[in-house]
């Protein structure tokens, strides 16, 4: 009867350790938006790849979009010069949930006229998250067009093409980007953001340094999101009714509720709640309130649980001071 039982010992604390292996394996990104498609017929390209074919007249201004410049550098030649582009777009993390991203996915084709290849190597991926629709005085929350993002990203299966070009058309490669969201981006409470991004390609002889973003295709009825091109007549932000495709990964818990305290990261303002009550806080809510700023906005009249409602009173202040001495849950 012993081996016996030190069987049944040996699988039960095998069962154990699994689950203690289990609970404490963090979960993995999935996916928390896709934007939309651009796979147009499957296996009928080059190679017996997929295609995205150009849709005619998405807008219904007369032209027939490929892609959209999104270079992060100045072209001399070709469709990009004058850049940098960027493309933004908008994703809201709902009411209940917060979001930790690991990663947004992005696709884009770099035009080959020779040296022809499917082997991902562009250089750099920049992105900029944003609290509002990006203008031209906007200030990124988080992220900037200066430091690369880039993870990797892989050939995407697919060619884009036109009707013209035919179906076997195989100059633009669609790759897809995977920039990474991880170690300044934090996770993000329930509310709409925007993201912006700008790449850079290949640095090889063939290909073109304008590298392009790609588009929904088919462009979805009251699309709507911002771009940005340093070129007459735009020279900065303004509305595109395109859709960019790609996907945002990451995790999504229940959302804790609020901390009134929690209204700046360590070094203040501009940026968000960081999970942290310190002295940054309560410098930044107290100039705030001074100067009458919705950062200070916190609360509404009458106090907690009612959230910002436009107008700087003494009940934010009595809020924030509640909070502060109790910290954070």
């Amino acid at each position: 009867m012993m081996p016996a039982t030190r069987s049944a010992r040996a699988v039960l604390l095998a069962a154990l350790a699994g689950l203690a292996l289990s609970a404490s394996a963090p979960a993995q990104p999935v996916v928390l938006k896709d934007n939309g498609p651009f796979i147009t017929a499957q296996g009928v390209g080059f190679g017996g790849a997929d295609i995205s074919v150009a849709q005619v007249n998405p807008t219904g201004d007369g032209n027939t979009y490929l892609g959209l410049g999104v270079s992060n550098t100045i072209p001399s030649t070709g469709p990009g010069a004058g850049g940098p582009f960027r493309n933004a777009d908008a994703f809201t993390v709902p009411a209940g949930e917060t979001w930790t991203l690991d990663r947004i996915e992005f696709f884009a084709f770099q035009p080959q006229s020779s040296n022809f290849s499917t082997t991902f190597a562009y250089t750099g991926a920049f992105i900029a998250v944003y609290t509002e629709p990006p203008t031209n005085s906007s200030v990124p929350a988080w992220g900037d067009f200066v430091t690369s993002r880039l993870r990797g990203g892989a050939f995407a299966g697919a060619y884009r093409t036109t009707a013209s070009f035919g179906p076997t058309f195989n100059r633009y490669p669609i790759m897809r980007v995977d920039i990474d969201t991880t170690g300044w981006l934090p996770t993000l409470r329930p509310g709409t953001y925007w993201f912006a991004v700008s790449l850079l390609g290949e640095v090889a002889p063939g290909r073109s340094s304008a590298i392009q973003g790609m588009l929904v295709t088919p462009n979805p009825a009251g699309a709507a999101s911002r771009r940005y091109a340093n070129v007459a007549p735009f020279n900065g932000w303004f509305d595109a009714p395109l859709e960019w495709p790609y996907r945002i990964l990451g995790v999504a818990t229940p959302a804790q509720p609020p901390c009134f305290a929690d209204i700046t990261a360590i070094g203040g303002p501009p940026a968000g709640p960081d999970g942290l009550i310190t002295g940054d806080d309560f410098i930044a809510f107290i100039g705030a309130f001074a100067a009458g700023d919705a950062l200070a906005d916190i609360t509404s009249v009458g106090g907690p649980p009612s959230g910002p409602d436009g107008l700087v009173t003494g009940d934010d202040f009595n809020a924030f001071i509640a909070a502060f001495a109790q910290g954070c849950p």
